[in-house]
């Protein structure tokens, strides 16, 4: 038998491989580290990086399971490498910062698939069990570690039932956190690493949004907007000084403010000029140099908080602000339901904008956007202006547990508004919405708890 030939030709290089082979090499490389390194082998890869780096920010589930969407598709991961053990995603707090939830609680990153029962019935969080928790701030992409003993003290013992919505950074991680909780007594939760904490009950408020160093705007269900002034004590615990609603639903002829009591409604804002700019307005004093209200009677201590922690197991809970009515005007279909959420963000512009946002929520298949309303706050007005269309360049992305403005680029289009929960983008350039397309395992969480997390841009 003749020997085999063996061919001499030379092996092909790396740089040969075809574009559309490492467009798929990069679609599972999600981190900004790895992606560089994709870039530096050579330059065929660095070029072909170019016409693939186009991705949008991450979707993060409550299991740190995420996944993505670019030019290459939709793309899963099971979870975030280096993420600690035994944690629950509450949300993303700021760019590249996740909010998470040590304990062995773990309904809230179970999915819905498997929270059903032997009988088929949905298991529910119960007000008479009670985990512990340990609250962090974690970056994936440095691994860096933040503990918040403070939030710890506060709402480390607390029934399945009690929920935190919402954590937001307003700067560094040595700066004043906001929490939203769905619980009465401890509806906002003020905490500062290393200097103390603050709560505010009875607020009702279901989203914030911090506006410039000295304020937080926060939404009711009745869409009332809610202005807190912060400062610090001498020893740098947050404090409020002042804390009123700016916004107000209006009331029918005789019909009685049933939440008066718990607001400070009757003080003048002569730095608001009409419109919410990024210049919030001061603690306002007297020629004394005394604020308006003694801040003593506006929230409690961590301390005070520490000792009615037993009051914290789901009593009391504050509505969530989604709004569920029967569809009945779509024809020829079974009877669905409309689905209304309001998120809270700042716009590029500067402008603090209310995002309402309809959902068509049919009984056997999955739900899609129905309409968008974007309302700007009238301070001087004390009332919601709608808004025709974004800043020029801008995109929203909006979740219950983060909510942000940003340019576009990359893969993020001017105009568009981008939902965590939802399989389409709401273009307001044509006033429509598009299919966008995520991986089958988004599905599987609850919609709710997904949010946005955005890591470092690479330049390429």
């Amino acid at each position: 038998m003749a020997s085999a030939e063996i061919s001499t030709s030379p092996c092909s290089s790396w740089s040969d491989l075809l574009p559309d082979l490492l467009g798929l090499v990069i679609a599972g490389l999600p981190f900004p580290a790895d992606r560089s390194r994709f870039r530096a082998v050579c330059r065929a890869w660095h070029s072909v990086a170019r016409h693939h780096m186009r991705q949008l920010p991450w979707i993060v589930l409550p299991d740190g399971s995420f996944c993505t969407v670019g030019d290459d598709g939709a793309a899963f991961f099971s979870r975030i490498a280096g993420l600690p053990e035994n944690v629950t995603c509450l949300g993303s707090a700021a760019d590249g910062w996740l909010a998470l939830d040590s304990t062995d609680d773990v309904f809230r990153r179970t999915n819905i698939a498997e929270r059903f029962c032997v009988d088929r019935s949905l298991r529910q969080p119960r007000c008479d069990v009670k985990h512990a928790h340990a609250y962090l701030l974690h970056d994936p992409f440095s691994g860096e570690t933040v503990p918040l003993p403070e939030l710890d003290s506060i709402a480390g013992d607390v029934a399945e039932t009690f929920e935190i919505r919402k954590v937001l950074m307003r700067s560094t991680t040595d700066d004043v956190i906001a929490v939203t909780t769905s619980n009465w007594n401890c509806n906002i939760i003020l905490c500062r690493p290393g200097k103390g904490s603050c709560v505010l009950d009875y607020l009702r408020v279901i989203d914030v949004a911090f506006h410039g160093d000295q304020r937080l705007y926060g939404i009711t269900p009745e869409e009332e907007l809610v202005a807190i002034d912060l400062a610090e004590d001498d020893r740098g615990k947050p404090i409020v000084t002042k804390l009123r609603r700016v916004i107000k639903q209006p009331l029918a002829d005789g019909e009685e403010d049933p939440w008066l009591w718990m607001y400070r409604d009757d003080y003048s804002d002569d730095d608001d000029d009409g419109n919410v700019s990024n210049e919030s307005s001061s603690d306002q004093e007297d020629e004394a140099g005394n604020s308006d209200y003694d801040n003593d009677d506006i929230g409690s201590s961590n301390e005070e908080a520490e000792q009615e922690s037993h009051s914290f197991n789901g009593d009391g809970q504050v509505p969530d602000g989604v709004v569920i009515v029967e569809d009945k005007e779509t024809p020829y279909q079974p009877m669905g339901y409309i689905v209304t959420t309001r998120r809270l963000v700042q716009s590029s512009s500067g402008e603090l904008l209310m995002v309402r946002h309809h959902q068509q929520a049919p009984r056997f298949s999955r739900a899609c956007t129905r309409g968008v309303e974007i309302f700007r706050a009238d301070i001087k007005a004390g009332k919601w202006v709608p808004v025709n269309a974004l800043a020029q360049g801008e995109a929203l992305f909006l979740s219950r547990s983060f909510c942000k403005s940003t340019g576009a680029y990359g893969g993020i289009e001017e105009g568009c508004i981008y939902f965590a929960d939802m399989d389409d983008v709401f273009d307001t350039k044509c006033w429509a919405p598009r299919l966008l397309g995520r991986p089958e395992q988004w599905s599987r969480a609850a919609q709710p708890l997904l949010t946005w997390l955005f890591p470092p841009q690479l330049l390429v």
